[in-house]
């Protein structure tokens, strides 16, 4: 600011002096604004512009001045209001400027201006006052108001400012005020002066401030108390010595003297320094710190420097002493005129006595350190060889803390001078202990422990070059080589680098990158990087092992070994990934490319192998080639991709990027499967079949308006679903168009499904959190799932979904009058509902899951489902009219059916009846619970319901029945049954009954006989048995007579009562039936009964015990049945002991076997037939005896009793007589013209004959 004030004495100076010869009134006269311009033009320069206004009385004893302002670029920065200059023109004429007064109301310094100009000269210069070519003399100087802006100190301040000065011939004087008067206390008063001449330097300067002084509030002073500051000295430059007090609150705080010396010259004119510089200060420093950083401190604090600069250019500190009660600090350098050193000797400690830690008084959190101890020594007239060392133990800050840091170091240095070249090179060892960064994630990836060596050699105009660079954590390291160059014309640092990463467990990095890593890598990487951020060209080359980033997928693809290759390159043009390739037992990748600001590329290729990697349920290799391709604003990416199943993937996309993103984009797919079995273990059912596909895809990312459309093409598809599937039979299409708009609605223009049988179409939207879909779905043929139900089912619909609900409404229509309307609502998060259901449909969908039973008939419902998704919600009615049910394995059918069901707070309460094919009714009633295992109490009533089988019984039972418990298993079944009139059969011969054929095979069975089969459980599969649920039984079967045992001659009436114990799956039969009355009847003989008895042991086929007894003559004779009435035994004794032949002889003829005819030998035979049910024994014996293909008694076709036996003549001539009681025969003749080929004759007595010709194959 004074230099601007003078500035314009020199110009009011220069207006002047060729004004004295003219009239004072005629110079007032002269246009105002040509001086006002004139002053503006000279004082403004670049960056600064000056403007005047109000400028009047230049010619006169006094001028003033409005309004002065000072602007650069960013405004004005200082302006000076109603500015007066007094002073005598005449003094000019004497070569001096002779100011009275040189004021102004108002001088506002807004903020600092904007730097500029040159900055200082690098030479040093002796100091003296300008010589000017007038003298200057200013009484006084003054501000009423001098106004600092906040941008100026931090504050805004106020104050007043009164001044003199004078500068004639060389000598100058100065007094300068400053007040504050903004209601802060605070002063700055200096008195100056110097002479040319004598070099006598005077100053007396003092600062003197309140609590919250601005000085106070800079220093950060804690408390921020008041504040004195003095500065005084008077001497010549030679040896000048000023004396420096601060103080705070009244009381000295540093105290001291710096005291400069200029060197005379010896004798021989030479000045051993250009200057010398002496300084010692001392105090307690306590008061100036906050009070966790006083310690350090202690009550005194020392600083004493001695230094000198040489004309050479040549700086020496000759002393250097620094000591608190923390810190002791000493040494001396010497640095020549190019910057190298020629002496460096400096130790240094840092530690309290009492060895506690001592906080460093540095900027933000607290620093703690145990001790610190420093060291290096280097001298060039001892030699080259230099040595350091820094030793830190215990450090704290905040979160972060270190036990030790040890760094060392030894090496040699030639600082230069003659022909000699500057340089250094050394050795260093670092070590670094306890490490605790503040961040479990990155203490983790550091470990506890750093350590390592370098060596280094930098020469005058030479890279720094670092060799031998060998840094290890606890399992890895970086070594290798790294030189730091400089090239000018682009002003980079250059390092070139060839070093080795490696890590043995890479576990250690997985929290600080974010990643499940586990694994090792070994890097080298090799070349040129020019920092921070410019051009480079890198080699990476290495290899990991087991590499894992916790992506299950890509760490099966990474595990083993794998290796890595890397070429890249930049330079201001592009970025070229010259090579990429990463290749292990799971993956092979590669990939080139150069990234431009306009015509990039890029190609890509990945290969797996073994699909199996990426999940074991897949087999075979998968691929992927891609390459893109960027012209002006837009990526072209096109690519083939492969996998099993002989899948093929082509593809293209393009995109246009723009300024917010990437911009539109287009895509268009063809995918073909040539099976889709490979994914059947992906699925976790079994697939199979091929697609085509087909599709494209529209749209912009930053609105995010999409369209998707295109077309699915299957053949033979299966998902394993069972007979689901067959809708996907033969040729299959879906056909689908959806869109996005910018507003978020998403529509579905269009979803068909088309299959043989099957028939979908569907559309919708969804706005506003409210989505919609209409649908029309077609069943071709319902009789795929229900051959007994062909026709088609169709269904129409729609189903709204808003924040918290679906609405359905939907109707449906198929064969033989099925008919279901469901309407309602199901809540958003699907566990609830309010719909009503009801409709027709046939009983007959049923008999997929009643395995040999069959249902025909048809349901009503009318049903209502209001809460959560389960059956207690359900309430309404189920009823039946004319449904019939078919039992194969008790040969009886329900029918009619009559059934009402009516559902109503969790329970089902069922009524219902039924007529039995074989007689009878039957009738269920009582309630069961809709929930847990579906607790029943139902009571079953049979009346008159008829039982058979006709191999083996036949009755009619009435009774009523129990079932209370849970359905799912457990329930008791109890109760009495009581029968009828029973006949038990006990079955004759096995002759002429034909059961399965073993070994029959069915070929090209049509689908309904093979249907008919399994429901008869006739496709010879392994019963899986025992699999359902068991039933506990109480069931009493109360039979006390007319239970008729018959066969094989026997006729007897037993009674008496069985039970049924155990469960469903394991019954246990108990109790028996006891003879009443019996006979047993041979060839015309009937024996009475003397014993009886059916008992069930284990199962259903009674075991029978009968004994008869007769007299004949002298012998007693009993016959025996034993064994299950299926397959009893027979057996004969007698009193006194008799062979068979001869118990059965005297039986029925009284007579020895010796003296029967053979006509009664046969009768004899049949009479044991008849008992034996016509096995083998007599008859047997007779045939082998007599040579025969077969001897068989039974009846002719007059039911009388015959004897048929037969034998092969030739090996294709079988012949056969038949001879009957009543008199008649025939003899018949076979005759095998081929294998299927036969000629067949007879003739009877009665006078028939026949003959004929018959074709028969087997199959």
């Amino acid at each position: 600011m004074m230099t601007r004030l003078l500035s314009l004495l020199a110009l009011l100076t220069w207006i002047a002096l060729p004004a004295f010869a003219q009239d004072e009134t005629q110079q007032e006269e002269e246009d105002k604004s040509v001086l006002e311009n004139f002053l503006q033009d000279n004082l403004s320069s670049d960056g600064m512009q000056v403007t005047v206004n109000g400028f009047s009385g230049a010619l006169s004893r006094q001028a003033t001045m409005d309004e002065m302002t000072f602007a650069d670029d960013d405004g004005v920065w200082l302006r000076l209001e109603g500015v007066t200059l007094t002073w005598d023109r005449s003094a000019i004429l004497q070569r001096r400027v002779e100011v009275r007064e040189l004021s102004a109301e108002i001088i506002e310094l807004v903020r600092l201006p904007q730097s500029g100009g040159d900055g200082p000269s690098s030479e040093a210069s002796d100091f003296t006052l300008p010589e000017l070519p007038v003298s200057v003399d200013i009484d006084r100087l003054a501000a009423e108001r001098l106004i600092l802006g906040e941008p100026v100190l931090g504050e805004r301040m106020e104050m007043t400012l009164e001044g003199s000065g004078d500068l004639v011939d060389g000598q100058g004087e100065a007094q300068l005020d400053l007040e504050r008067i903004d209601g802060q206390r605070g002063s700055f008063n200096l008195a100056a002066s110097y002479s040319n001449e004598s070099h006598v330097l005077a100053v007396d300067l003092s600062l003197d401030e309140g609590p919250g002084g601005i000085v106070a509030k800079l220093a950060n002073l804690p408390g921020e108390p008041a504040l004195t500051l003095t500065v005084d000295g008077e001497d010549t430059l030679d040896d000048f010595t000023a004396d420096v007090m601060l103080g705070t609150d009244g009381e000295s705080r540093l105290g001291g003297q710096v005291r400069i010396r200029a060197e005379k010259a010896g004798e021989d004119g030479v000045r051993e320094s250009d200057m010398r510089v002496d300084a010692d200060f001392s105090g307690d420093l306590r008061p100036l710190f906050e009070e966790q950083y006083q310690p350090f401190f202690g009550g005194e604090s020392l600083l004493h420097l001695e230094g000198a600069r040489f004309p050479n250019g040549t700086i020496r500190v000759e002393d250097l002493f620094v000591r608190t009660d923390a810190l002791n600090l000493r040494g001396d350098a010497t640095i020549n005129d190019k910057g190298w050193p020629e002496r460096v000797n400096l130790t240094g400690r840092v530690a309290n006595a009492d060895g506690s830690p001592t906080t460093l008084p540095a900027s933000g959190e607290p620093t703690r350190i145990s001790a610190l101890d420093l060291d290096f020594d280097y001298d060039s007239l001892r030699g080259e060889r230099w040595t350091g060392s820094f030793d830190l133990t215990g450090l704290e800050r905040g979160d972060i803390s270190l036990d030790s840091l040890s760094f060392s170091g030894a090496g040699t240095l030639e600082p230069g001078g003659g022909d000699a070249v500057p340089s250094v090179d050394g050795s260093v060892t670092l070590s670094l202990a306890g490490i605790n960064p503040g961040d479990e994630d990155l203490a983790a990836a550091i470990g506890d422990r750093i350590g390592g060596s370098l060596t280094f050699a930098k020469g005058d105009n030479t890279p720094f070059n670092f060799t031998d660079i060998a840094l290890s954590g606890e399992d890895y390291g970086l070594t290798g080589d790294v030189t730091l160059r400089t090239e000018l014309e682009q002003l980079d640092l250059v390092a070139d680098m060839d070093v080795e990463l490696t890590a043995d467990r890479l576990a250690r990095f997985a929290p600080l990158s974010g990643q499940d890593l586990t694994g090792g890598a070994a890097l080298s990487v090799r070349g040129e990087v020019a920092l921070p951020d410019g051009p480079f060209d890198l080699e990476i080359d290495g290899e990991t092992r087991d590499l894992s980033i916790g992506i299950e997928q890509v760490d099966a693809l990474l595990a083993g070994e794998s290796r890595l290759s890397i070429d890249v390159d930049r330079t201001v043009e592009r970025t070229a990934l010259n090579r990429f390739t990463i290749a292990g037992p799971g993956l092979a990748a590669s990939a080139t490319g150069e990234l431009r600001s306009e015509g990039s590329t890029i190609d890509a290729q990945i290969d797996i192998p073994d699909a199996g990697r990426l999940d074991d349920r897949l087999e075979g290799n998968v691929s992927l080639v891609a390459d893109a391709v960027q012209a002006g604003d837009g990526w072209t990416v096109e690519g083939e991709a492969t996998a099993p199943g002989n899948v093929v993937v082509d593809f293209t996309a393009t995109a246009t990027m723009t300024d917010d993103g990437v911009g539109p984009v287009t895509a268009s797919l063809t995918a073909a499967a040539d099976s889709i079995a490979p994914y059947s273990g992906l699925a976790g059912r079994s697939l199979s079949g091929a697609i085509d596909l087909a599709a494209s895809v529209s749209g912009d990312l930053r609105t995010q308006a999409i369209d998707l459309s295109g077309t699915a093409q299957g053949q033979d598809l299966a998902f394993g679903a069972g007979d689901a599937d067959q809708l996907f039979a033969g040729a299959s299409e879906v056909t689908f168009n959806l869109r996005r708009d910018e507003a978020g609605t998403l529509f579905v223009d269009q979803l068909d499904v088309d299959t043989p049988e099957l028939t979908v179409s569907a559309d919708g939207t969804s706005e506003g959190g409210q989505s919609r879909v209409n649908f029309d779905a077609r069943l071709a043929n319902v009789g795929i799932f229900v051959p007994e139900l062909p026709g088609a089912f169709s269904a129409q619909g729609t189903a709204v979904l808003t924040d918290d609900a679906y609405r359905l409404d939907v109707d449906g229509q198929g064969p033989d009058g099925i008919t279901v309307s469901v309407a309602g609502t199901v809540a958003g998060s699907g566990d609830s509902a309010n719909l009503s259901i009801n409709g027709v449909a046939p009983l007959e969908l049923a008999n997929g899951f009643t395995g040999a039973n069959r249902v025909d008939g048809t349901a009503r419902f009318d049903l209502g489902l209001n809460g959560p998704l389960a059956l207690t919600s359900l309430s309404g009615t189920v009823s039946t009219s004319d449904a019939r049910v078919s039992v194969p394995a008790a040969a009886i059918s329900l029918d009619p059916i009559q059934a009402n069901i009516l559902l109503q707070n969790g329970r089902a309460r069922i009524e219902a009846g039924a007529g039995v094919s074989s007689g009878g009714r039957v009738e269920v009633a009582g309630p069961v619970s809709l929930e847990g295992g579906y607790n029943a109490d139902l009571v079953v009533r049979l009346q008159g319901v008829g039982l058979t089988d006709p191999a083996l019984y036949d009755t009619t039972v009435d009774g009523q029945l129990t079932v209370t418990g849970p359905l799912t298993g457990g329930a008791r079944v109890a109760g009495t049954i009581r029968p009828g009139v029973v006949e038990i059969r006990i079955p004759s011969s096995g002759f002429g009954v034909a059961g399965d054929l073993e070994g029959l095979r069915h070929i090209n069975e049509p689908a309904a006989v093979r249907a008919t089969r399994a429901r008869a459980d006739k496709l010879g599969g392994t019963s899986s048995g025992g699999g359902g649920p068991a039933y506990p039984l109480d069931i009493v079967i109360d039979a006390p007579n007319q239970v008729f045992v018959r066969g094989r001659g026997l006729d007897a009436e037993v009674g008496g009562r069985l039970l049924l114990r155990g469960t469903t799956a394991n019954v246990v039969p108990q109790g028996g039936l006891s003879l009443i009355r019996g006979r047993l009847s041979l060839l015309g003989n009937r024996i009475d009964l003397t014993e009886a008895r059916a008992t069930l042991e284990g199962n259903f086929d009674p075991y029978i015990s009968v004994t008869a007894q007769t007299t004949v003559d002298d012998t007693t004779i009993q016959i025996r049945l034993d064994g299950q009435a299926t397959n009893p035994e027979i057996s004969f004794t007698s009193t006194p002991d008799l062979p068979e032949d001869e118990i059965l002889a005297r039986l029925l003829f009284g007579r020895s076997i010796a003296e029967i005819s053979p006509l009664q030998a046969l009768r004899m035979a049949n009479g044991v037939a008849t008992l034996t049910g016509g096995g083998g024994g007599v008859i047997g014996n007779l045939r082998e005896g007599f040579g025969l293909a077969d001897l068989d008694v039974g009846q002719n076709e007059g039911g009388a009793v015959a004897v048929r036996a037969g034998t092969y003549i030739t090996e294709n001539v079988y012949t056969g007589v038949e001879v009957g009681a009543d008199g008649e025969a025939e003899v018949n003749i076979n005759l095998d013209l081929t294998r299927n080929l036969t000629a067949r004759g007879s003739v009877a007595t009665n006078g028939e004959t026949s003959l004929g010709i018959h074709f028969e194959k087997d199959y």
